[in-house]
């Protein structure tokens, strides 16, 4: 995730992809390219608080579709992933058939395989291991604030489109901000009155107001 090259590169596929998805903690990848700003998406339980500081919608569930976005869960939930994904490219008799030659028929010998359901020591003893990756996952102050930069310029992107569909865009990753603010105070490194002036500006460029130009987001949408 501190790999600049490879955030270019997968920024770059996902712009002509037919889907563009990921498995388990992948998700923090599209999240860190910028891939997730304003869409509901999945990831291992574990990373799973992680998404709504890359500007996604976390969504319980193994998986999430959203558009030609689709994540999955952790690890297992591969398995259903990658089903779904090819029931929409091949149809669900193909499916269907993978998952009869896999002989896809879950029985776990118990039922640990969610928070959820967990025993709560077990669950407690996981996050416990688990807990400095997820605190390193994420990244800087200064990647998660290019992060939602790159967030918002999609915002912008989108109104060039479809106007209706840009206002609803900025109203999903609005939310998102709101709450990540309540919570730490801040977004991505940038004080609280410096991330609502951006985001109001956001919210002219979405709705084509005449508005001078003053940031290089504004600069690149505001025609």
């Amino acid at each position: 995730m501190a790999d600049e090259t490879t955030l270019a590169f997968v920024k770059r596929q996902a712009e002509g992809a037919r889907f563009v998805t990921s498995v388990c903690t992948g998700a923090l990848v599209l999240g860190a390219a910028g891939l997730l700003g304003g869409k509901r998406a999945t990831t291992h339980w574990a990373s799973h608080h992680l998404l709504a500081s890359l500007a996604a919608i976390p969504v319980n569930a193994r998986v999430v579709g959203d558009g030609n976005l689709m994540t999955g869960g952790g690890v297992t939930a591969g398995i259903d992933f990658a089903l779904t994904l090819i029931a929409e490219l091949a149809g669900q008799a193909v499916a269907e058939a993978i998952a009869l030659n896999l002989e896809y028929a879950p029985a776990p010998p118990f039922d640990a395989g969610s928070p959820d359901t967990a025993p709560a020591d077990v669950v407690e003893a996981s996050r416990k291991r688990m807990a400095p990756s997820s605190r390193n996952a994420v990244g800087s102050p200064r990647r998660r604030r290019r992060v939602w930069e790159s967030a918002v310029d999609d915002m912008g992107r989108a109104a060039h489109g479809n106007v209706k569909s840009g206002l609803g865009f900025a109203s999903r990753l609005d939310e998102r901000l709101e709450r990540f603010l309540r919570r730490d105070g801040q977004t991505a490194g940038l004080p609280l009155t410096e991330h609502r002036d951006r985001r109001l500006r956001a919210r002219q460029i979405v709705t084509r107001r005449s508005v001078r130009p003053s940031s290089p987001i504004e600069a690149k949408h505001a025609q």
